[in-house]
């Protein structure tokens, strides 16, 4: 005679892979989505970052009127957490020859202050201040207007390591040349 005692099978069941395979594809698109939006966020702010920098340039080579006064140049200023767009003293005013290039609170207009929108983002230092003087414009970096001189700036994630996919660079020359690297 045959023993025929039944013996419960080993194993999942099929429901069972089905639940830990559609909780494991929920938990990989979540972390999906929140990379490239980290990473959207990272190419958008500077790509911002570049445009401010292009259109202090402009306002410069255009001589543009602030309050209906010339300024003596215009430029950004950076902080770990964002930057400011501002124009130079009032040239009626002052000297430009002997005015600051650099952002100075008492003597510069705030045109705009823009701060990081993600706190996942941060700008690196060394964090230059970039002027330029009409009507050319001459480029400052840092105060100094030096032939051949470049400056970066740098964008990261917070945490990251450079150079890493986590951080972005744009680079202003003293020729006025600004570029994405």
């Amino acid at each position: 005679m045959l023993n025929t005692s039944h013996h419960p099978q080993q194993g999942f069941t099929l429901i069972e892979v089905l639940v830990v395979a559609s909780i494991t594809v929920f938990i990989t698109g979540l972390l999906v989505i929140n990379f490239s939006r980290t990473r959207v966020d990272l190419n958008q702010t500077v790509l911002t970052i570049q445009d401010a920098i292009r259109e202090a340039q402009a306002q410069a080579l255009a001589g543009s009127l602030v309050r209906g006064t010339y300024r003596c140049g215009y430029g950004i200023h950076f902080a770990a957490t964002g930057y400011t767009l501002y124009a130079g003293p009032e040239s009626a005013a002052v000297d430009c020859t002997g005015a600051p290039r650099v952002f100075d609170a008492a003597a510069s207009t705030v045109l705009r202050q823009v701060v990081l929108a993600s706190n996942v983002l941060e700008i690196v230092p060394p964090l230059p201040d970039i002027y330029f003087e009409p009507p050319n414009p001459t480029t400052y970096l840092n105060g100094v207007s030096n032939p051949g001189a470049s400056t970066t700036v740098v964008v990261r994630r917070k945490g990251a390591h450079c150079p890493s996919p986590d951080c972005r660079t744009v680079s202003v020359s003293s020729s006025g040349r600004i570029q994405l690297q």
